[in-house]
């Protein structure tokens, strides 16, 4: 199989008939940062300083919504997972980025008219979902899709309550979707393929926008303050949280889940407040809704940290502040569920 980089390079290297590509433009500033991570260490995490230095060397390329002819899609999992491929082609922009050397077709379906990619890797996670996944929409609208003309939309097997009530909201015919069974693979006589927006973890402007107007129902008064915990079967839980709740308590803080709210509820709440204390986790997604100098504090195991939502404060204007809890740094995969001892003294700086 011959990988190539991009559909849009396949399209003008090859002209493969009824093949197309329409560009979404939109001029991007470059990445400012400005909001420098505070934290109780003297140090500033390596993470940091090496996503610095990958978005200085980024070189985005415009949006575009591709249409394609005669194509498969071979589904890996029921998180997302898939490959684009044209006879002996790969289209990796638009493809996993993981290997799954042991994939065996199991069953084939063939597709007779026009359907539409949205599948990701791990687009049955919230983040990915809403800051991967349905900005593609927002990329479709662009191209004036019909949504009475599409006959199948991919998407993950594995959908959240998130997911159905986003599409309703957004409304796309949930009845036409088909999942990435595990082992499947789907051949379309016709498919239209948003590119992946938010290339690493840049969030375009745009992007942000249009969750906005579509999932932010009006602005609230900026003046809570919100812990927001995790129910102890997820992992990534604080050992000491009873302590910690105790002291957030004094400072004026509510506890909530965020699994107990729709997403226009918690759009609403991370837009109501003004200081936010959380483990890192997807539901920190809704920083996109928060008002600009609302003050987060991420709470980190010592074996799993990313700077995902650092930037994200940038973008927003949002006031980062975080801290590595106690313990063994036992490695990213291995650690990426590992509880979190906080030092509950030191913590007590940050606010």
């Amino acid at each position: 199989m011959k990988k190539i980089d991009s559909i849009e390079k396949y399209v003008h290297s090859f002209a493969p008939k009824g093949w197309t590509v329409y560009y979404f433009v939109e001029n991007e500033e470059d990445v400012l940062f400005k909001k420098i991570p505070k934290t109780p260490s003297i140090e500033i995490h390596p993470d940091i300083v090496n996503y610095i230095s990958v978005v200085r060397r980024q070189n985005l390329k415009p949006y575009y919504v591709a249409k394609a002819n005669n194509v498969e899609v071979n589904c890996f999992n029921q998180v997302g997972s898939v490959s684009l491929t044209h006879k002996e082609h790969i289209f990796q922009d638009v493809s996993t980025k993981y290997d799954f050397p042991d994939f065996a077709s199991e069953k084939n379906e063939h597709i007779d008219s026009k359907s539409a990619l949205l599948s990701i890797d791990s687009g049955s996670n919230y983040f990915h979902w809403m800051c991967h996944v349905l900005p593609r929409i927002k990329l479709l609208k662009e191209y004036g899709i019909d949504w009475n003309e599409i006959n199948k939309i991919i998407l993950p097997e594995n959908r959240g309550n998130f997911i159905d009530e986003t599409l309703s909201i957004l409304d796309i015919p949930i009845h036409k979707i088909i999942e990435t069974d595990k082992n499947t693979t789907y051949t379309f006589d016709s498919l239209i393929i948003p590119c992946k927006p938010n290339r690493h973890i840049h969030l375009a402007p745009w992007s942000i926008d249009f969750l906005r107007d579509n999932f932010l129902r009006e602005k609230q008064k900026q003046e809570k303050k919100f812990f927001i915990s995790r129910r102890s079967n997820t992992g990534r839980c604080i050992e000491n949280e009873n302590e910690l709740s105790n002291i957030l308590s004094q400072e004026g803080y509510e506890t909530i889940y965020l699994e107990d709210y729709s997403v226009y509820q918690q759009a609403d709440i991370f837009n109501s407040a003004k200081e936010i204390v959380a483990i890192h986790g997807a539901g920190l997604t809704n920083l996109i809704f928060c008002q600009p100098n609302t003050k987060l504090i991420e709470l980190f195991n010592p074996s799993y940290f990313l700077s995902l939502y650092w930037n994200m404060c940038n973008i927003l204007d949002l006031n980062y502040y975080y801290m590595i809890g106690e313990g063994d740094n036992i490695g990213k995969e291995k650690g990426k569920n590992q509880n979190i001892k906080i030092n509950i003294e030191e913590f007590k700086k940050l606010l």
